[in-house]
């Protein structure tokens, strides 16, 4: 049964970590909500760490949306700051990107691949 409502605070979070570097706890929004052909997943990054490594896709794209905290976006060669209600687009094809948490608190985005 899909949910009509979906309270970001009342997700369950999927732990990953990876070594040192490389740790997100998961809440899937999208298919809760029973949306198909529209992902939405929070992601939120501890103090110091960065969910995935330097990447880029081919096949989708990705809107990001900043919800709390600050750190920084690679685009390929820039580093730039994000803070909270920042919008960043990750086109196919285009440039690798990741994000990084280089403060010392938590940083929420919700990430909506298309």
């Amino acid at each position: 049964m899909t949910e009509a409502i979906v309270n970001l605070a009342d997700l369950n979070l999927r732990q990953l970590k990876t070594g040192k570097r490389f740790e997100v706890g998961l809440g899937e929004i999208g298919r809760l909500l029973g949306l198909d052909g529209l992902g939405a997943i929070l992601h939120v990054v501890p103090a110091g760490k960065t969910a995935w490594p330097f990447h880029r896709h081919h096949g989708c794209d990705e809107l990001f949306l900043v919800l709390e905290g600050q750190g920084e976006v690679r685009m390929g060669e820039r580093r730039l700051p994000i803070r909270a209600g920042d919008c960043i687009g990750a086109p196919d094809g285009g440039d690798a990107h990741q994000i990084i948490n280089t403060s010392d608190a938590e940083l929420r985005y919700i990430v909506f691949p298309i």
